[in-house]
């Protein structure tokens, strides 16, 4: 497989992740700051040399550093 089809699917995949915290992450934070941190994370991991499974660990950095930061949830919200 070529670098430019490599990056290309690891680009789509990313893309979906991003689309998937941002909706399990819209109660609490903005959909620009999980972006941000999305991007953020996957450019750290980038220069460190991670190139297989990046969207994977670029979820799971930005799912950390987003716990971190987000407000706590109110469990009054929560519905049986």
């Amino acid at each position: 497989m070529s670098e430019t089809v490599r990056m290309g699917q690891q680009y789509q995949e990313l893309r979906a992740r991003t689309e998937i915290l941002v909706a399990e992450w819209s109660e609490r934070v903005p959909a620009g700051v999980v972006i941000a941190t999305v991007a953020r994370c996957r450019k750290e991991l980038f220069r460190a040399g991670v190139r297989d499974g990046l969207a994977a660990a670029t979820e799971e950095l930005a799912r950390r550093r987003l716990q971190s930061q987000a407000p706590p949830t109110s469990r009054s919200k929560r519905t049986k």
